[in-house]
């Protein structure tokens, strides 16, 4: 039972982190209560490596070509 409630203790701890994430440092925006953990925010944003899209890959042709392989199909009437 401990287990359970202090599982659930720690996901609504994060899910309130990345609510307040979304919020305020994510818009630019300082936290108006807890300034420092805007600022832990900003920095550990900057740290991760991020790959933006490009706009070159269609993924809908990759997946119409991986879902047509070339096989066909069996047909299951018997």
């Amino acid at each position: 039972m401990t287990y359970v409630v202090l599982s659930m203790i720690v996901i609504v701890a994060v899910a309130a982190v990345v609510v307040v994430y979304a919020a305020y440092p994510h818009r630019d925006r300082e936290i108006p209560v807890i300034p420092w953990l805007g600022g832990a925010m900003r920095r550990a944003k900057d740290a991760v490596t991020v790959v933006e899209p490009d706009g070159t890959h269609d993924h809908d042709a990759h997946l119409a070509a991986s879902l047509s392989d070339g096989r066909k199909r069996r047909s299951r009437s018997r």
